[in-house]
């Protein structure tokens, strides 16, 4: 009579202990699928008790770098004249992919007057120093013993644009012909007018 009654009690044991089992799985499987990841949820819960999610910004690790079409605008400083042109054009080939480390690297062996100012995706300011007058000049000076007119060009040089025959600079006085010898720097084709005519007159 006992053992009858003991038999029946062992299978109830093992089969409450295997339900248990199987229910605490089910029950654990589901709450890992619900439970937020870490990189979508930034907070929970606010001070007037209410619940907020919010989602994490995006970053993005990747570094700026230069792209076929950004924009390289040149600022160049003539100290002679103290003017400063400013030149815009789309990035060169070989600055493609740089890095704002690898162009500064590069200006710094390759143009030791250059200087980079910005840098972004979409706009780089290079500053560049040159010690001489800028393009916006013409000089008066002389070619051959005649009164002579010059275009600088972007590098400094003089070009020659004009001569004028017949115009021998020994009928000038001692103080007009050392003034022409240094070469007289103007703005525009008007004042090389207004100073040729006190020459020629």
């Amino acid at each position: 009579m006992k053992r009858n009654f003991i038999l029946p009690l062992i299978i109830t044991c093992v089969v409450l202990l295997t339900g248990g089992l199987i229910f605490g799985y089910i029950i654990g499987s589901t709450n890992i699928e619900q439970k937020p990841r870490q990189d979508e949820i930034i907070y929970k819960g606010s001070n007037d008790g209410t619940d907020i999610e919010q989602e994490a910004p995006f970053t993005s690790n990747e570094n700026k770098c230069i792209g076929p079409n950004t924009e390289v605008v040149y600022k160049t400083h003539y100290r002679r004249c103290g003017h400063t042109i400013e030149e815009k054009k789309p990035s060169d080939d070989y600055m493609v992919n740089m890095t704002e480390e690898q162009l500064n690297d590069f200006i710094i062996k390759e143009h030791p007057s250059w200087k980079l100012k910005s840098f972004s995706n979409d706009k780089i300011v290079i500053e560049i120093e040159k010690n001489h007058l800028c393009p916006e000049h013409y000089i008066i000076g002389i070619k051959d013993g005649n009164l002579a007119i010059y275009k600088v060009n972007k590098d400094g040089e003089k070009i020659l644009k004009m001569k004028y025959k017949d115009s021998n600079i020994l009928m000038l006085k001692k103080i007009d012909q050392e003034k022409l010898e240094r070469g007289i720097v103007v703005d525009s084709l008007e004042e090389v007018d207004s100073v040729l005519e006190d020459y020629m007159s």
